[in-house]
């Protein structure tokens, strides 16, 4: 699999540029990281956070072992397309991420609201 060949420590070459890594960021982010999952989600987010930092969050066994079979397939795409330096299927990585449904925020319950602020307009 092309993730247990990639380098999790050379990160500064993955993407194009900053854009591109935080468009890749926020389909994990959006897209895969479902909070209900909650182990999964933990390791999900800790490779979101991982592709900012300059150590090592996260390593592709962990992955492994705490993301579902489903979304291993999803990530192991783009780590081919990161693996091959190609960016043009990066991009087309996100945009598929992009077809897939949105993930709501489940941090507040059904009946709650947010906490209102000093700037908040009633």
């Amino acid at each position: 699999m092309a993730g247990e060949l990639l380098d999790f420590d050379d990160k500064l070459n993955w993407f194009r540029d900053d854009y591109q890594r935080e468009l890749v960021a926020k389909a994990i982010n959006q897209r895969l990281a479902d909070e209900r999952v909650e182990v999964e989600c933990r390791y999900l987010m800790r490779f979101w956070f991982h592709l900012g930092m300059t150590y090592r969050e996260v390593s592709y066994d962990e992955l492994v072992e705490n993301v579902s079979p489903e979304k291993m397939v999803i990530l192991e795409r783009l780590f081919g397309a990161i693996l091959t330096r190609n960016f043009d299927t990066i991009d087309a990585w996100v945009v598929d991420c992009e077809s897939l449904p949105m993930l709501e925020c489940r941090f507040l319950g059904e009946d709650e609201e947010a906490p209102h602020t000093e700037d908040s307009q009633d």
